[in-house]
């Protein structure tokens, strides 16, 4: 299990940008007070704010972060020419997918579940 774990710390360090991180969490911020500005002026039998959540949510707003950090966790490795690094150590090629599939959770759950969480 130590493969997978020092891979996961690998790929997360090559998502978990500065840059990315606040530009996400700025977006999810916009989303929250939209969120919040509708609800505040919606009337108690108006559908606006759900809508709102099921339109700008889970049609814009997660697709994009996960569609953002998802080319990260790969894709940084290839761009900088470190990936074959990985394939040629003596480890499964599903390790280095899950090794992947870890590092994207560990940023995505935070930056997905809260803001749609408050805006829900």
């Amino acid at each position: 299990m130590s493969p997978l774990l020092a891979m996961s710390q690998r790929l997360l360090t090559a998502v978990a940008t500065r840059g990315r991180l606040v530009s996400m969490a700025a977006i999810g911020a916009v989303g929250v007070l939209v969120a919040v500005l509708l609800n505040a002026n919606a009337d108690g039998n108006s559908f606006e704010p759900a809508n709102y959540l099921a339109n700008f949510g889970l049609t814009i707003f997660v697709p994009l972060v996960v569609l953002v950090v998802a080319a990260a966790t790969l894709g940084t490795l290839r761009e900088e020419r470190t990936l074959v690094y990985f394939w040629l150590r003596p480890i499964g090629r599903w390790q280095i997918t899950a090794a992947a599939v870890i590092a994207a959770l560990v940023v995505l759950v935070p930056l997905v579940l809260i803001p749609m969480g408050i805006m829900g």
